[in-house]
Formats: structure tokens, sequence, C-alpha cells
């Protein structure tokens, strides 16, 4: 049956947007202004929460995380991009299969990265590090 759904009938969680550690970061800085330096009232957790499509757990979930009530921005650690090198490129030429390179590679503890980060970067075209 096409055509039965209506746009008015989707549920608004249905299109939540996953929030950046910074944003809950700013909500609960947010949350504390409102609450005057204590405990924020539950309106205002049940407002934030509808307003970035979240549940009011999971904003009282941030509420008694210690990384987001720290005054200063968390820190967010990231790990270096992978780039392609001609040794990369060199296995992957004798191999003529991108996933027995990457195992070639696994084995020798030349990469440290999953196959989907290593096929990624092998349709890079050309390679970051070559430009």
């Amino acid at each position: 049956m096409t055509g039965t759904r209506k746009l008015k009938n989707l549920n608004a969680t249905a299109f939540r947007v996953r929030l950046s550690v910074s944003d809950k970061h700013a909500i609960v800085l947010r949350l504390h202004r409102l609450g005057a330096g204590g405990t924020p009232l539950a309106a205002h957790v049940r407002a934030i929460a509808e307003c970035h499509g979240v549940s009011t757990k999971s904003v009282y979930r941030w509420l008694n995380d210690t990384k987001l009530n720290s005054p200063s921005a968390p820190e967010i650690s990231k790990r270096p991009r992978f780039d392609i090198s001609v040794d990369h490129l060199t296995v992957l030429a004798d191999e003529r299969n991108a996933k027995d390179a990457f195992k070639k590679l696994r084995e020798a503890d030349v990469l440290d990265c999953s196959y989907p980060t290593f096929a990624r970067a092998l349709n890079l075209d050309p390679p970051i590090s070559w430009v």
C-alpha cells in the first residue's frame, strides 16, 4: 500500500541527529545556568530534550557525566588520519586483492586500522599525502 504514510504522522524522533560532545557540553552548561548553579528543573530538562530530539534520560545522563560538567570544553581525543603509503600500494599490487593485502599488512604489524578504513583510503583518488 503506497501513499498510506503521511509526513505529519511521522514521529519526530525518527529524524534524530547524533549530538557532538561539544553540543552536549553546551546543553549541560545551559541547564546549569537555568538551574542557578544547582540542579535544573525537570521542566527545563524536558524542554531541552524535546528541542534536541533526545530522551530526558539522556539529558540526565549528560548532567551526571563529569567530562561534560567541567567549565572548559571537554578534550576529544582523535586518532591521526590514516593515509595509504607506497608500501601499502606495493603489497596491494603483489596481492591484487585489497582484503588479502590488508591481512598481510596486519600480519606484518604495519596497519593499525580496520578494513573499512583501509578500503576507504584506497578509494581516495589521489591519496591525500601525494597531493
